[in-house]
């Protein structure tokens, strides 16, 4: 779908802060934070040791493009904030087979 096309352009947004794509990959979830209306925010653990929460965005329930625009509004202004009252940013991963968008933050 055109949707889901449009998905690559986030797909693997990794930023420089000691955070590999491998890492962000074979991360495993550890608790529940949360429920929202497009998924679940999850502690979790990377393969480097680090804590994080990563959003698991449930594709299939974004159903329009304006959810679509807001989902990369927030992925973009994310990138760009860095300020220490922030939470950091990490990078973002697709999971095809789950159609799911992880994306990833510092836990706090």
């Amino acid at each position: 779908t055109s949707l889901g096309a449009s998905l690559n352009s986030v797909t693997f947004s990794i930023t420089s802060r000691g955070v590999t794509k491998e890492d962000l990959q074979n991360y495993k979830p550890m608790n529940l934070l949360g429920r929202g209306s497009f998924g679940s925010a999850y502690e979790a653990i990377l393969p480097n040791g680090r804590m994080v929460c990563v959003k698991v965005i449930e594709l299939t329930s974004i159903s329009d493009n304006s959810a679509l625009a807001a989902l990369y509004n927030e992925i973009a202004l994310m990138q760009r904030l860095q300020h220490p009252n922030i939470v950091e940013y990490f990078g973002c991963t697709r999971n095809e087979v789950k159609d799911t968008l992880n994306i990833f933050m510092e836990y706090i």
